[in-house]
């Protein structure tokens, strides 16, 4: 993996793997402050420690990018589910706002039905008591004094004014229920349609993944940051061994050089040692021939002579 981190107003690459896989790489250049320059840092020539160090990083940025992205569905995922929950009950609301109008429809129905079956004239008072009872029964607050005290004064109620408000009161429960199942799907439409509107606005979910990606964005610089540590701290302390081992070698061949150097001293002193005697030896030999030559001696008699005196 080649992680691209930026220092400054320069690149540097790190690599993370095998050197093989890397290939060449080179040791980021330094300036005189000991700052990384540019140039390329293979991670696999760094020490277990920090290793273990940006895989510690690694995996703790993931869990908390992870935990971000995964807290975020499990919020849009509850509110898809009441977005879910209120559409399907508005569609049960309707279906009982539909039920109560029928209801209220067949009850009107079956009050006409009766009430021409059983051949009251509306113009009688029976009739019209009974509407004033009807009254009662659908708007008690708008009966006047006069409605009320004539409804004091009637007596037990026929059997056709029985029937016809039992009509009236389930009539009008269901119009209550319809109603009812009409307001809630209002409100709940209202309800649904905000919830679409904030979610489209915010869309959590990018702005999590945004979040996520900036949370991995931070780790990857943080361990561009440790490699470099790292690496500066390896590359000095091979860079000193590297010159302590080439002081090392210095120091030896100096050594072997002055050992090297002492016997042919020696020797050329002996050889101008010999030189010295050879001169020597050729000058005496030199002075006898003269001495033999003025004496008119030959070298038989000087041979003679020394066997003579050796004798």
């Amino acid at each position: 993996m080649n992680m691209n981190g930026i220092d400054g107003d320069r690149h540097v690459n790190i690599f993370i793997g095998s050197a093989a896989k890397a290939g060449q790489y080179k040791m980021a250049d330094r300036n005189e402050t000991g700052r990384l320059k540019g140039g390329s840092v293979f991670a696999g020539d760094l020490t277990r420690p920090v290793h273990a160090r940006i895989q510690n990083k690694v995996d703790a940025a993931r869990k908390q990018a992870l935990k971000l992205v995964n807290d975020q569905f499990d919020k849009d995922m509850e509110a898809d589910d009441a977005l879910h929950s209120l559409v399907k009950n508005q569609e049960v609301l309707k279906e009982k706002e539909l039920a109560a109008h029928k209801e209220v429809e067949q009850i009107q129905a079956t009050r006409s039905e009766y009430a021409e079956s059983y051949g009251i004239d509306t113009a009688s008072d029976e009739y019209k008591d009974y509407e004033l009872l009807r009254k009662q029964l659908l708007s008690p607050t708008s009966l006047t004094d006069e409605e009320k005290e004539k409804i004091d004064a009637m007596g037990a109620k026929t059997d056709f004014q029985e029937k016809m408000l039992e009509f009236d009161a389930a009539a009008m429960d269901h119009t209550q229920r319809e109603a009812n199942a009409k307001s809630m799907q209002e409100l709940q439409g209202d309800a649904i349609y905000n919830i679409n509107q904030a979610l489209a606005q915010s869309a959590p979910m990018v702005d999590e993944q945004l979040n996520a990606d900036k949370i991995m964005e931070n780790a990857s610089k943080e361990i561009i940051s440790m490699i470099q540590g790292d690496a500066i701290a390896q590359w000095d302390e091979k860079v000193a061994a590297e010159k302590a081992e080439a002081e090392k070698k210095a120091k030896e061949e100096e050594e072997k050089k002055a050992q090297t150097e002492e016997p042919s001293t020696d020797v050329e002193k002996e050889m101008a040692d010999q030189e010295k005697l050879l001169e020597t030896t050729n000058e005496l030999e030199q002075q006898v021939e003269n001495i033999i030559k003025k004496g008119g001696l030959t070298w038989e008699d000087v041979k003679g002579l020394s066997i003579d005196e050796l004798s």
